[in-house]
């Protein structure tokens, strides 16, 4: 075609072959499907019939003076590659003016038939000579990538390839060039096939004006120099269906001999190429396609952009794919006329690999710092991508929050104990593909208000109390007590507060020692654990009477007045002889058979354990944490069963006076202090009344030893210290 800025005029030469050289290169008319006018044109040599037409293709070229040709002995039977061209100078003979074309149709046998009508003139009409007229299927065009040379003239070869169906109009002008007889080539495979002759053309037999449109030096043709023809395309079984075409000369009429002049031009095609919408799904699947713009016609879809297999007809297409793939879309209209193919493509994006996590890994108490959980997510192994939304979803809902829904890595906070399950769903920001994951934790219960083991405690006695379980590491503790009870100091022999043991002293009245927990979770409020404690009175200083001894005594007795029943009472005298009598039920309660010159110290414990001060006869030392062991234990009777050890401390020999209130079987036995028996000093009938017994101790016993005599139901005890002891 000619370069844009180089070959526009309007006024050329007029030493013109009379060829129409470019078809279609301006003024164009568009070729719709159905478009095609009646029978408009007469071929008989007369220019009437093509004034005032509006062409489906008219190009005008210049004459002579760099004008484009064909160049490298350029040919039509070979490839449209190997064709070469420039702008130079042309032959008067193989010069080329004007050309036109119009599609029509006309009756044929009562079958109306497709016709493509064409003209040209020419200036010198004094010899043989032909032309050539291309009409493509397929775009094909002068390549001008090369650009111009320093004179601004151009050169390169052509753009596009032969497609099956394109057709040559081959015109031979004999007889001096007043005859006109064509030949008709199509394009099959790689060459040309025909010709097919036709003797539907002529020359103008007379003077003829210039049609209107046309440019030519005078103002009407000399005889021979207007031309005029037409194919039947029905006949060649070719569809009215061109994109652009090529005027081309040569100075002989051999089809193999080189090609001279030549004009290009373009058809607008009856049938333009269709309009597509892609589709897209996530992972393998149906995909929908879609293709529009082919009004009256077919569309149809094939896998290649040329050839290929047709897959499917209509406006949709419905792949299932499991690859991105590409199909391309035609267009044929109801003359047969087929449009170039659009690509669509069927995209399969890929359905991303989510994982959820929470830190830390395992349970988590309520009480716990905040926030309990942090959330995480990757998406395609890559944590916290950015490629992609989120969105959170708690169940259940309710019992705690996230901080947000639509971030990849939120945090939790719990109100309620429980089991939590979050799933994430991440989707492409591009693609829109999405996947799901999940993580679930469990979020503990405070734990309720420890044991701490409690019994009744006695007045001012100091006690320490231990929790079954010490604080959680999320928990603080702190003791309190109430009604004058007193928490030890540490600096006074306590236990720290806070921990898992508090010691308390008691006061005068029940108290609750009350353990107050909080949290490292502040919003949570603090729990409150009572224990509450009683507190038992301490026993009354006993009140006691001396009983000396008779003249035939040696033992003096001391007579407890007024004792309360249920109460024990213990007596101690200065060489550890200890006697315990108790529970009282009743009676005299008297303690007998003391040493004289050793004192007595006397208290009593109720029932509950709790002790009253000491009455004393003699100099005695107490201490507050003094307990005492019972070494008489006697039935509260009005005579009770005594035993008197001498000497006591003793060395090598002990004689014991033992006094029954009754007769019956009994015993006297010694033993160590760990409880073991090292002799029966005496075992049978006991009378009542006093006994004598003498034991001599061997060496290997000679230590502080434990007598005991029983007799009925009574039993009485003592210590027996050794001097080397």
């Amino acid at each position: 075609m000619d370069q844009p800025d180089k070959f526009v005029k309007d006024s050329l030469p007029q030493h013109v072959f009379f060829i129409f050289k470019s078809l279609i290169i301006s003024s164009v008319l568009f070729l719709l499907p159905g478009f095609l006018f009646s029978q408009v044109i007469i071929i008989d040599g007369h220019t009437g019939d093509w004034s005032g037409k509006t062409y489906n293709a008219y190009s005008h070229d210049r004459n002579n003076s760099n004008d484009n040709q064909f160049t490298q002995g350029a040919k039509d039977g070979d490839a449209i590659a190997s064709w070469h061209w420039s702008d130079g100078q042309t032959n008067n003979k193989g010069d080329i003016t004007n050309g036109a074309a119009i599609l029509g149709t006309e009756m044929v046998g009562g079958v109306s038939h497709n016709f493509l009508y064409f003209a040209g003139d020419r200036a010198v009409n004094n010899g043989d000579a032909a032309i050539g007229f291309w009409f493509f299927k397929g775009g094909v065009a002068l390549d001008t990538t090369a650009g111009p040379d320093n004179a601004g003239n151009y050169a390169g070869v052509f753009s596009g390839v032969h497609q099956n169906g394109d057709i040559l109009v081959v015109s031979h002008f004999t007889g001096g060039g007043g005859t006109a007889d064509i030949f008709i080539y199509t394009w099959q495979g790689t060459g040309l096939v025909g010709p097919v002759t036709s003797s539907t053309a002529a020359v103008n037999s007379g003077s003829e004006n210039i049609p209107t449109g046309f440019s030519y030096a005078s103002s009407t043709y000399p005889i021979g120099d207007f031309f005029e023809g037409k194919v039947d395309l029905t006949n060649l079984g070719v569809p009215p269906c061109f994109t652009n075409f090529l005027l081309e000369t040569r100075n002989s009429q051999s089809i193999t001999a080189s090609l001279q002049d030549l004009t290009f031009g373009s058809f607008t095609l009856s049938v333009g190429a269709p309009t597509t919408t892609p589709g897209a799904r996530c992972g393998s699947g149906v995909v929908n396609l879609s293709a529009s713009g082919c009004t009256g016609g077919t569309l149809k879809w094939f896998t290649a952009e040329t050839g290929g297999t047709q897959v499917a007809t209509g406006a949709t297409y419905s792949p299932n794919i499991s690859s991105t793939t590409t199909y391309w879309v035609s267009c044929t209209s109801a003359e047969g006329c087929v449009s170039a193919r659009t690509s669509v493509t069927g995209t399969i994006n890929g359905i991303p690999t989510v994982a959820a996590s929470a830190t830390p890994a395992g349970p988590v108490n309520i009480g716990s710092a905040t926030p309990h959980y942090t959330l995480g997510s990757s998406v395609n192994g890559t944590s916290n991508n950015s490629g992609f939304n989120y969105s959170w979803v708690q169940d259940p809902p309710t019992g705690g929050s996230l901080s947000s829904t639509t971030i990849s890595n939120p945090t939790f906070t719990a109100t309620i104990g429980g089991t939590y399950t979050w799933t994430v769903t991440a989707t492409d920001k591009i693609t829109s593909c999405s996947n799901t994951a999940n993580v679930s934790r469990v979020i503990s219960p405070l734990a309720s208000c420890p044991l701490v083991p409690r019994s009744p405690v006695c007045q001012g006695t100091t006690n320490t109390y231990t929790a079954d379980v010490g604080p959680a590491s999320y928990e603080t503790w702190v003791w309190s007590v109430n009604n004058g009870a007193a928490i030890v100091s540490v600096a006074n022999g306590g236990i720290a507060n806070g921990g898992q043991s508090i010691k308390v002293t008691a006061g005068t009245q029940n108290f609750t020692l009350t353990l107050t927990k909080s949290y490292a979770n502040t919003s949570l409020p603090n729990q409150v654990c009572p224990y509450p404690v009683t507190v038992n009175p301490l026993a009354a200083a006993p009140d006691v009477t001396y009983v000396g001894p008779t003249c035939t005594e040696n033992t003096f007795k001391v007579t407890v007045n007024n004792p309360e029943v249920g109460s024990t009472y213990t007596l101690r005298q200065l060489d550890n002889n200890v006697v315990v009598l108790g529970p009282y039920v009743s009676g005299t309660l008297q303690f007998t058979g003391l040493h004289i010159g050793q004192g007595y110290s006397v208290q009593a414990q109720t029932a509950a354990g709790c002790r009253s001060n000491f009455n004393d006869c003699g100099t005695f030392t107490h201490s507050s944490t003094l307990r005492v062991e019972p070494t008489t234990l006697v039935a509260p009777v009005a005579e009770q069963p005594s035993v008197i050890a001498a000497p006591n401390p003793f060395n090598d020999r002990v004689r014991f006076s033992v006094k029954s209130p009754l007769s019956g079987q009994g015993s006297l036995e010694l033993y160590n202090m760990l409880g073991q028996k090292v002799k029966v000093i005496y075992q049978g009938s006991i009378q009542k009344g006093v006994q004598n017994f003498e034991y001599v101790v061997p060496g290997a016993q000679r230590a502080n030893l434990i007598y005991i005599f029983r007799v009925g139901t009574y039993k009485v005890s003592g210590k027996l210290i050794n001097l080397k002891s």
